[in-house]
């Protein structure tokens, strides 16, 4: 019987230094986690940084992008733009020394359709364009994304040159022809000035009377047409015994500012800065333009070249 308590006795120490051990809570050093946090990160348990209020989804990682479009809403391009901002993941590289703190990407019924809120601190930039600071800004998903800043550190790029015949006239250039550069008057060899006499210088219709156009072909850009070489692609039509042209282009909108302007022997000399990018964060190319009071195309010199094309423009050269 002695000998059975003393078995008994044992057996209860042991269970009683267990459950001691059991209820004891680790103490954790400063900077430490639990294992228990460390295998919720580890499984991608990102439920804290997404909060929906009614149809208001507000993200702070892009792990819950899916949940924020769940309705496929947002191109995957907005998702890109997004994520160079957030991850330094852009095919610029100045864009890349852009590093963000905190930020949010908020989907409110208030600014609902291609329209989504994204907030962001810069925390450090070597970009002048996206300085050091706190940033509220719309992001609009269309063919590119672009950003309208609510609140913005940000010195907007402005046309320092005073609108005139002149500025207007390359203004129409670069948004009707798409080219950032043209050749010297008498030396076209092809027509890139198509669309651009067609734009300007049509009726309410579109149409051009091709008279006019030969007429304008010469007078502006000194090149000769041929008739034969617009037969394709329903590009002349007759209505009421007149032959007329018409032209599709592009609706891109290429960005540039105009930036000086000088006049010198009845020559003006149009100089203007393009951009890489919708949201003029990057110059490209530097050019000037020489046109006359006839409007007549006399030549153009880059200035300046970047490794990055003006955005939506290109060259008649083929560069």
């Amino acid at each position: 019987m002695k000998r059975f308590l003393l078995i008994l006795a044992a057996c209860s120490a042991i269970l009683l230094v267990s459950c001691e051990k059991k209820e004891e809570t680790p103490t954790l050093k400063p900077g430490e986690v639990s294992i228990e946090t460390t295998a919720a990160e580890n499984s991608g348990d990102t439920s804290d940084t997404i909060v929906t209020e009614d149809e208001r989804i507000t993200i702070t990682s892009l792990e819950n992008w899916e949940a924020f479009n769940h309705d496929g809403n947002f191109s995957d391009n907005c998702l890109q733009f997004l994520r160079n901002f957030i991850q330094n993941d852009s095919e610029y590289f100045e864009f890349n020394t852009v590093h963000l703190g905190n930020w949010e990407i908020i989907r409110d019924p208030e600014i609902y359709g291609l329209d989504l809120a994204f907030n962001f601190t810069v925390t450090a930039s070597e970009l002048d364009t996206i300085p050091v600071g706190d940033y509220q800004t719309i992001v609009t998903d269309a063919v590119d994304c672009s950003m309208h800043f609510v609140k913005s550190p940000r010195v907007e790029s402005t046309i320092t040159a005073p609108s005139s015949a002149a500025t207007e006239t390359i203004a129409a250039w670069l948004t009707t022809a798409l080219y950032y550069d043209f050749c010297d008057y008498g030396k076209w060899e092809t027509d890139q000035f198509k669309h651009y006499l067609c734009t300007r210088y049509a009726d309410a219709s579109g149409k051009l009377l091709y008279a006019d156009f030969e007429t304008l072909a010469k007078e502006k850009f000194g090149a000769d047409v041929q008739k034969e070489d617009y037969m394709s692609g329903a590009q002349l039509l007759i209505e009421a015994g007149k032959l007329y042209i018409t032209s599709e282009g592009g609706n891109m909108v290429p960005c540039f500012d105009i930036v000086s302007v000088t006049v010198e022997g009845g020559v003006f000399t149009v100089t203007v800065q393009f951009y890489a990018d919708c949201n003029k964060f990057l110059q490209s190319y530097k050019a000037a333009y020489r046109i006359d009071s006839a409007d007549r195309f006399l030549g153009c010199e880059i200035l300046q070249t970047s490794p990055y094309k003006p955005y939506c423009l290109r060259s008649v050269y083929g560069n």
